[in-house]
């Protein structure tokens, strides 16, 4: 019988390399040499699993992540709408990720309150997944975009993103109201 197992683990062999040959690590190695190794060219997770399942944007992550933190229907139009922290100094602008933030449950639920008033009107809904820094957005519309991911951007410049924000039409316009309402929280 031949059966076929797909594994993404990015930095799998790195984190091998590093553990003390105990009876996990050997049956895993085991386990491995039996396979094919195939390398994919990505620069990080997000874009790892959009090659991996051939979606165009990140919509579809975002509704695998919403369905498996939230338990939500698939039918409804998810994003990711993780907090990030904006460091400007007097040249650039620089993005850090969600880990950066460090917001606690209480904190993150305020701020996601804050949110859900603020865009009521727009019929928009923020939930935070099951990591304070896990946020979702469901719309009544889709908004997909080619902008890359916030994990993707940590330690970017800002200014490197720009243009597929700008494309992103009605999605920018929202993530700067966003932007001003957590600022006056």
């Amino acid at each position: 019988m031949n059966a076929r197992l797909d594994v993404l683990a990015p930095h799998l062999f790195q984190q091998l390399l590093g553990v003390p040959d105990d009876a996990s690590t050997l049956r895993v190695a085991r386990v491995l040499a039996r396979g094919e190794l195939e390398r994919r060219v990505a620069t990080n997770i997000d874009s790892a699993l959009l090659a991996w399942f051939g979606w165009p944007s990140c919509a579809g992550l975002a509704s695998l992540g919403a369905a498996r933190d939230l338990n939500a229907a698939s039918a409804a139009h998810w994003l990711r709408a993780d907090p990030v922290h904006l460091r400007a100094d007097a040249t650039r602008v620089i993005l850090f990720d969600a880990a950066s933030v460090g917001l606690d449950e209480a904190e993150s639920d305020a701020l996601l309150a804050h949110l859900n008033a603020g865009f009521a009107a727009d019929e928009m809904h923020f939930e935070r997944g099951a990591a304070p820094t896990r946020w979702y957005v469901r719309t009544t519309m889709p908004m997909a975009t080619d902008a890359a991911t916030p994990r993707a951007l940590c330690g970017s410049t800002v200014e490197d993103s720009l243009g597929a924000l700008r494309r992103a039409g009605a999605l920018n316009r929202y993530m700067t109201e966003a932007q001003m309402l957590l600022h006056s929280a």
